[in-house]
């Protein structure tokens, strides 16, 4: 296997678990939401939207090469 194959399987799983971590938080402050009222912003998803962005830009640059 290529080590391209490799970074671009890496940038893949890296992306669909930063997906499935920001939709389980979503539905966590929600449901906090439901209880305690309106919530200030979460950083941690402003942070996790940055780095999801990184990620696909890193996939493009990656596939692009391919």
């Amino acid at each position: 296997m290529s080590p391209q194959i490799v970074g671009v399987t890496m940038i893949v799983i890296g992306l669909l678990a930063l997906v499935l971590a920001g939709l389980q938080h979503r539905q966590a402050v929600r449901a906090l939401r439901a209880d305690f009222g309106p919530m200030p912003l979460s950083l941690a998803g402003v942070l996790a939207t940055l780095i999801a962005g990184l990620g696909a830009l890193a996939l493009r640059s990656v596939t692009l090469r391919l």
